[in-house]
C-alpha cells in the first residue's frame, strides 16, 4: 500500500482492494493544464476571454483540482501531524479507496483511510473520513461513514472495533450535526457516579470524535436526579417542554438540555 511517484505519476495504493491503484498527476501545474485549461483551450486562444473561461471554470476548478488536492492534504495530515490519541493510535500508512456495498450494488467513496500499526492478525482501521472542499458537512455524512465502516467490518479485512469517524470540511459543518443523548441507572448502582461518568465519556467520543456539534438531552421536570448529572456534565438548561412525554403515571413536562462542541 506504499505511494509511489514515477516521474510525472504518483501512485495510490488502494486502501481496500490490493489491485485497484490510482494514478494521480504529481505536477501541480500539469494537473491544472489537463484539469482546466486543456478542455477550453480554443476559447483562450482568443484575446481577452480569460475572465470569461475562468468564470465557466471554477466549478470543474473546484471539482477537479482543489477537491483532490484538499483530500490529499488531509491524509497527510492524518498520516504526519495528526495527534495519535485523535485518531486512537500511531498510523502506519494512510491511504483511500471504494468500499464494496454488494446489497445496493454501489460503492462508497473513502477520501481518508487510515490504517494503524498491526499487532495480531488484522491491521487496525483507525480512522475513515471525507474530505469535501466546497461542500458543508453534517450528520448525513456521519452516517454515511457509520454505515461504511460496517461494511468494512463484514470484509473482514481490517479490525474495525475501535474505527472513528473523521469529516474534513472547507466550507464548515452546519447546524444540523447534532444528536440526542440519555441514560439510565438501575436503582442498585445510583449514587456512585456511574451515570455522569458514562455521560461524560459519551460526550467527548459524540462532540469530538464523531463531530457532532450539538448534542440534547431531555428528562422529566420530577427527575432531579437526572437533572443534576445533565447540568454536572456541562448540559445547560435552555428551557421546558410542556407535556412532551407519556410515562407510566400520565404525562411530563420535560427539561430541555443541550451542551454544543467548545462549551
Amino acid at each position: 500500500m506504499k505511494p509511489r511517484t514515477r516521474g510525472l505519476l504518483h501512485r495510490d495504493a488502494h486502501a481496500f482492494r490490493d489491485n485497484r491503484p490510482t494514478y494521480r498527476i504529481a505536477e501541480p501545474l500539469i494537473g491544472f493544464y489537463h484539469a482546466i485549461t486543456r478542455p477550453v483551450w480554443d476559447q483562450l486562444e482568443r484575446p481577452g476571454s480569460a475572465t470569461r473561461v475562468w468564470q465557466a471554470s471554477r466549478r470543474r476548478f473546484v471539482s477537479n483540482a482543489l477537491g483532490p488536492h484538499f483530500e490529499q492534504v488531509c491524509r497527510g495530515w492524518a498520516l504526519h501531524h495528526a495527534d495519535p490519541e485523535l485518531l486512537g493510535g500511531l498510523p502506519a500508512r494512510v491511504g483511500q479507496g471504494i468500499v464494496h456495498d454488494p446489497k445496493a450494488r454501489t460503492g462508497h467513496e473513502v477520501d481518508v483511510a487510515v490504517i494503524g500499526i498491526a499487532d495480531g492478525a488484522k491491521s487496525p482501521l483507525l480512522a475513515i473520513g471525507e474530505a469535501k472542499w466546497n461542500d458543508t458537512m453534517g450528520a448525513a455524512y456521519i452516517e454515511r461513514l457509520r454505515h461504511t465502516r460496517d461494511l468494512v467490518a463484514l470484509a473482514g479485512r481490517y479490525d474495525t472495533s475501535r474505527t472513528r469517524l473523521i469529516c474534513f470540511s472547507g466550507a464548515g459543518f452546519n447546524d444540523k450535526a447534532h444528536a440526542s443523548v440519555a441514560y439510565w441507572v438501575l436503582p442498585a448502582a445510583r449514587g456512585a457516579g456511574v451515570a455522569s461518568g458514562a455521560l461524560a465519556a459519551l460526550t467527548a467520543w459524540a462532540l469530538y470524535e464523531i463531530g457532532f456539534h450539538r448534542l440534547e438531552l431531555d428528562h422529566s421536570t420530577r427527575n432531579t436526579g437526572s437533572c443534576r448529572v445533565a447540568i454536572k456534565s456541562g448540559y445547560l438548561l435552555e428551557g421546558t417542554k410542556r407535556s412532551a412525554a407519556v410515562h407510566d403515571d400520565g404525562r411530563h413536562d420535560m427539561h430541555l438540555h443541550a451542551r454544543i462542541r467548545g462549551d
